[in-house]
């Protein structure tokens, strides 16, 4: 499992704990790897730092890439596109997340931190030469202000995406 862009690890930890053979966590910041190798390195999660444009992988290392929420800090989209592409393994599964926005706005986004977002046709056609789409799902929130104890929040996720790298593992697991 490659989880790239992973910040202080945590995904690539419900990765291992999920059932991985292995897991590579990426990011390009040394204090977020620091981080994620004092908290969570170890048994089969192991952080490596780089750039998302040249991942520190071999083409065809990894049987499912995570890349949640990186799109659209992609300066070179196309290109981060196809270096997933590059170190999957033939057949191997991508799940991408990302935030997706309707109307012009989309090309100058709020978060600063944001080069791009997309709408949904526009995502299509960005992954549609090197992937086909198996599965879409959605994630929103109703209007009004979120509200989350910081206790729950993580026992939220941890339930939501841990049941789904479960389901994601057992899938390439079995060869689904």
């Amino acid at each position: 499992v490659l989880d790239v862009e992973c910040g202080p690890g945590y995904l690539s930890f419900l990765a291992g704990r999920a059932g991985a053979a292995q897991v590579f966590g990426v990011t390009d910041s040394a204090p977020a790897l620091a981080w994620a190798n004092a908290e969570f390195a170890g048994g089969v999660v192991r952080f490596r730092e780089g750039p998302c444009s040249s991942l520190p992988l071999a083409s065809g290392d990894v049987d499912l890439a995570l890349s949640l929420e990186t799109l659209e800090r992609q300066r070179d989209a196309p290109g981060f596109i196809a270096e997933l592409y590059r170190v999957l393994a033939p057949g191997g599964l991508l799940v991408l997340s990302t935030k997706l926005t309707r109307g012009p706005q989309r090309l100058h986004p709020q978060d600063p931190l944001h080069v791009r977002e997309y709408d949904d046709v526009e995502l299509a056609a960005l992954l549609s030469p090197r992937f086909s789409i198996a599965e879409r799902l959605g994630l929103w929130r109703e209007p009004g202000p979120l509200r989350a104890r910081p206790s729950g929040v993580r026992v939220a996720v941890d339930r939501t995406v841990g049941s789904v790298m479960t389901r994601l593992l057992g899938q390439k697991i079995a060869g689904v």
